[in-house]
């Protein structure tokens, strides 16, 4: 992480390959400004996330999501469950930054 004026700044990770999986390392300061930011944004984000994203601590997580499979079970015959590897690559960066933006959230959390 680095300063530029007053912002703050990732630093690239460091990348390597283990049993053909990517993965990724970042630096003390970068890992420290990512959950930061996280936990700002979850404070600010709380009041217009719905309940249902079960993937977001205090939602029910994993376990939450699969108690309500299974309470709607009986009344749905089908479940899918979706590989989200290139979830984060196809969605639109620029709606997301406009989301955010019209929550109000610090332009300096968006900008990370």
């Amino acid at each position: 992480m680095h300063h530029d004026g007053e912002t703050m700044r990732l630093r690239p990770p460091g990348i390597w390959f283990l049993e053909r999986r990517k993965m990724a390392r970042w630096d003390a300061a970068s890992r420290a400004l990512c959950e930061t930011t996280r936990a700002r944004l979850a404070a600010h984000l709380a009041d217009h996330v719905a309940r249902s994203c079960t993937h977001l601590k205090g939602n029910g997580s994993v376990k939450g999501a699969i108690k309500s499979v299974l309470r709607t079970l009986p009344d749905a015959p089908f479940v899918a469950r979706f590989d989200i590897a290139s979830y984060y690559k196809s969605m639109r960066h620029d709606v997301l930054l406009d989301l955010l933006a019209a929550t109000g959230a610090r332009v300096e959390d968006v900008a990370v």
